[in-house]
């Protein structure tokens, strides 16, 4: 089940010198890489910080009415709500004149389906889709962030579509495990694991007559030298590349089984949200303005 960012990942090459790189754009493993890596992980720590402010604030005083969202529920469906313009620029870019073409620009790629999926997590909170987020979009399109291929400079569009779609898709999964207490179950594993395998044989049915390399499991091999270039010739590799994205999916679910993992259990947040959509309030808190035993039963919280 490969189709990742593992199997386009760039093989660290530093920069010969200043001129290479900026005639090169974008070089990875440099300053401007770490710093761009640094700013994602300040702007992630300051949203599960404030997600997790605001669920305390929602237990201690609880919203009442059916209408009414949590304020994490309300901060976490603006995170998606953002999640859906980010997807929708990526797109409109790649269907721009001058820059489609079918061979690359269709959004095909496991960052452009986790990044369609993202919103479907964060405003409905869809067991598949968190699912998916978790195993597929920080287990493997992770990848794109700490080997990226991008050689865009930071003066285009392209550029900043990049890093915002794999830092929003990384972040939001781990969003969902720190800021909002989803744990990863062996079926939500199941279910990563059946996305990706359909999602393998959908991109080989339309690679072999095309000739395209969508997902990277093409016949076709990457302008630049990555890592599937050392996996051997097409088809065999994709053999070892199905088994290091099942690998890299597993290592995210190996923290939340057995007693090994009791202790990251504690540390998430305590009111575990199966769903975003379910109200972070106690199960026994009593609203002030709920009516008596012998009135009609009142409202739930949304």
């Amino acid at each position: 089940m490969p189709g990742l960012h593992l199997a386009a990942a760039a093989i660290p090459q530093a920069p010969t010198d200043a001129a290479s790189a900026a005639a090169h754009g974008f070089q990875p493993f440099t300053a401007t890489h770490a710093a761009i890596l640094l700013g994602w992980v300040a702007l992630l720590a300051a949203a599960v910080s404030w997600a997790r402010r605001l669920r305390r604030l929602d237990r201690a005083a609880p919203r009442s009415g059916s209408r009414s969202a949590s304020r994490a529920k309300r901060f976490t469906n603006a995170l998606g709500l953002l999640g859906i313009a980010a997807a929708v620029a990526n797109v409109a870019y790649w269907l721009l004149p001058g820059v489609f073409a079918l061979s690359k620009s269709l959004p095909l790629h496991v960052c452009d389906l986790t990044l369609f999926v993202l919103p479907i997590a964060l405003l409905t909170g869809a067991r598949w889709a968190l699912a998916v987020l978790w195993f597929v979009g920080v287990g493997l399109s992770s990848q794109g962030l700490l080997t990226p291929v991008t050689r865009a400079a930071p003066d285009t569009a392209e550029f900043w579509l990049f890093w915002i779609s794999h830092g929003g898709v990384v972040g939001a999964g781990l969003y969902l495990v720190f800021a909002l207490g989803y744990r990863p179950t062996l079926r939500d594993f199941r279910t990563a694991i059946i996305f990706m395998t359909t999602y393998l044989f959908a991109m080989l049915a339309l690679n072999i007559p095309t000739g395209w390399n969508y997902g990277y499991v093409g016949a076709a091999t990457p302008d630049q030298e990555t890592i599937i270039t050392a996996l051997g010739p097409w088809p065999w590799r994709l053999l070892p590349l199905s088994a290091l994205a099942a690998l890299g999916m597993f290592l995210l679910m190996l923290p939340f089984l057995g007693p090994w993992g009791a202790a990251l259990r504690r540390s998430l947040p305590a009111d575990f949200i199966d769903s975003p959509r379910r109200s972070t309030a106690p199960a026994n808190a009593t609203p002030a303005n709920a009516a008596p035993p012998s009135a009609a039963p009142a409202e739930r919280n949304a």
